[in-house]
């Protein structure tokens, strides 16, 4: 065991391969590295950027975009580009399964549903609860397909996908946020100019690309399973209780298999 001030932690031995490419000399990522050590309780002072799917993972159970609330408040964003892709799941046709369906089929369609059914209960509440969305400036677009081109660099490579967009305009709020409006005009002048409402960003994403490209350009991450330790911690529900809320939103978004939890102790 080790401490994070008076809080215990468990040791978490590094992961095998590469997480991400090596950032060169004067890089933001370098010059401000992003807290390797987090407490496992929520940040007091923390701004949290919601991901698409970790609002996906919440609309999926009942009850959890309140819970995000409870625990959360004012702390937690989200920008337009990932209202725009809850819409987008929330509205998306889905073709009923035809005669002679596999069961490959049945499974696909099943997870088409639920996602709809997560979208829709996201875009109900979101902005009754969090606000609306932050809207990016248009001078921030050309950075923001700067990072979709790293984003799908990092090994192994891919192309661009419909998702990309809405996790690198959160991983640019995050930057501005910790390294100043305008950062990316001019990064090798940036200098760490943290918003002194909210000293420290943290992005809440689940998927692995954005988790690497983050931790790159010097920002903390939080997926479905570390948010739900949070609120375990917070008092807010039992080691138990999240370990079934995980399995449920997992019918909708899934971790990168090396950053899934075993079961509820690995909630406490």
């Amino acid at each position: 065991m080790v401490t994070f001030g008076d809080e215990p932690r468990r040791l978490i031995p590094p992961r095998p391969g590469p997480t991400a490419f090596p950032q060169p000399p004067g890089s933001l990522a370098r010059r401000y590295p992003a807290a390797a050590a987090l407490p496992q309780s929520k940040v007091d002072g923390g701004l949290y950027v919601m991901d698409t799917g970790l609002g996906l993972a919440f609309g999926s159970i009942a009850g959890g975009m309140t819970l995000l609330h409870q625990h959360y408040g004012e702390q937690l964003v989200y920008v337009e580009d990932v209202h725009i892709e809850w819409t987008t799941h929330k509205t998306r046709p889905i073709a009923p399964l035809g005669d002679g369906h596999t069961a490959a089929d049945k499974a696909e369609y099943d997870h088409r549903v639920r996602l709809q059914a997560a979208a829709a209960a996201v875009r109900t509440q979101v902005e009754t609860l969090f606000g609306p969305p932050v809207v990016l400036a248009a001078d921030a677009l050309p950075h923001v397909d700067g990072l979709i081109d790293e984003l799908c660099a990092l090994p192994p490579a891919k192309t661009r996908a419909r998702g990309d967009r809405g996790e690198c305009a959160s991983i640019h709020h995050a930057m501005s946020r910790r390294y100043g409006e305008g950062f990316h005009l001019n990064p090798a002048n940036s200098v760490l100019s943290a918003d002194p409402q909210f000293p420290v960003t943290i992005l809440c994403a689940n998927d692995d690309r954005a988790r690497k490209l983050s931790h790159n350009k010097g920002v903390a991450v939080r997926n479905m399973h570390t948010v739900l330790r949070e609120m375990v911690h917070a008092g807010a529900m039992t080691a138990e209780d999240a370990w079934g809320h995980y399995q449920m939103m997992e019918t909708v978004t899934q971790l990168a298999t090396l950053q899934r939890p075993r079961g509820a102790d690995d909630f406490r």
